[in-house]
């Protein structure tokens, strides 16, 4: 198989909400995202301006 295919065929099943792996996925990185942010007050503020700076 070529190697684009290859590639193209990744990027097409992580984009694609429709395909459980990738819902276990997010609903997984949601989750670690949501208790990262309440570890600390302020980080959410910090992160928010360091990621606004980009």
């Amino acid at each position: 198989m070529e190697p684009k295919k290859i590639i193209d065929e990744l990027s097409q099943n992580r984009v694609d909400y429709n395909n459980p792996e990738q819902a276990i996925t997010t609903a997984n990185l949601c989750d670690t995202i949501s208790r990262d942010i309440n570890t600390d007050s302020q980080r959410f503020v910090y992160e928010l301006l360091q990621n606004a700076s980009i």
